[in-house]
């Protein structure tokens, strides 16, 4: 039999978990984990409910009223989940340098990137 579904993407169902839930969980990885049976949550999980093509491939549609319900039993057990906010951290960023050599340490502080030194550059002397 079927029935009118509302359904939503995983890339939204993963940013309404985000939002309920909070960040106990990498959301998107959750939901595609789901899918393969990895994952869960003391026993819950969350299938899609459908497949929609989206652009060339096939993509994982998830009932609105299932993603409500597991938030509600998510709720229920986990005591920690919920909100958090989004806490920005103050980095020392230099604008000039790809975004790549920008590094910090757990802490923030800069790190400083590591020039390989020629094992023989030590014995070489200069020589007017």
């Amino acid at each position: 039999m079927r029935a009118d579904t509302p359904a939503i993407s995983a890339s939204e169902a993963a940013f309404l978990l985000r939002a309920k839930l909070g960040p106990i969980r990498a959301w998107g990885d959750f939901l595609s984990d789901n899918v393969r049976g990895r994952q869960s949550i003391q026993g819950l999980t969350l299938k899609p409910c459908s497949r929609k093509k989206i652009g060339k491939g096939w993509r994982p549609m998830y009932a609105v009223n299932a993603v409500e319900k597991f938030i509600a039993d998510v709720l229920a057990i986990e005591p920690k989940a919920g909100r958090a906010p989004i806490t920005p951290v103050v980095l020392a960023v230099d604008s000039r340098l790809p975004w790549r050599m920008n590094k910090f340490d757990t802490t923030g502080a800069p790190v400083a990137m590591l020039r390989r030194i020629s094992s023989h550059a030590s014995t070489l002397a200069i020589t007017h």
